[in-house]
């Protein structure tokens, strides 16, 4: 009897982890995970784009920023001022599709050579860099938050 607690416990861990690993690594907003979609969106919408890299599975100061920072209700008002395109760049292999993530790191290439993580790009609709902030040492959110009030439409 106790092994089949056990069996059924596991299972439904499994089967449920990726919806509970997926609500917890999201930010909040409507994230995109394709800057190409997000430049056509950009254009469409005359709006810049918040690129934001993180890591969601082992970067401490990306989890803190994304509890302190972008899963507050009030960062979901930055949806009407850009369009947000999320890059995880994780280390368990079960987290993105191998496409996403061959995708992901090609733009890490591009836009964070220095691997400086959580790091959070103002990109114009041509994917020209017009600022950034890397980094985040818990508590203080007013950088994050100057940032994108500075460039919002």
């Amino acid at each position: 009897m106790m092994r089949i607690l056990v069996v059924s416990l596991y299972l439904c861990l499994c089967c449920n982890a990726d919806k509970v690993l997926a609500q917890s690594n999201t930010p909040v907003g409507d994230w995109l995970v394709n800057l190409e979609k997000a430049q056509k969106k950009a254009k469409k919408e005359n709006k810049k784009i918040l690129l934001y890299f993180s890591g969601s599975d082992w970067c401490g100061p990306c989890k803190a920023l994304q509890r302190d920072f972008f899963s507050e209700n009030s960062f979901a008002n930055y949806n009407k001022h850009y369009v947000m395109v999320y890059i995880d760049i994780p280390r368990r292999v079960d987290i993105l599709t191998s496409k996403q993530r061959a995708y992901n790191k090609g733009l890490m290439r591009r836009y964070n050579s220095r691997k400086a993580f959580p790091l959070m790009m103002i990109v114009d609709p041509n994917g020209k860099v017009i600022d950034e902030l890397a980094g985040y040492s818990g508590g203080d959110t007013s950088y994050h938050k100057t940032l994108l009030d500075k460039y919002r439409v």
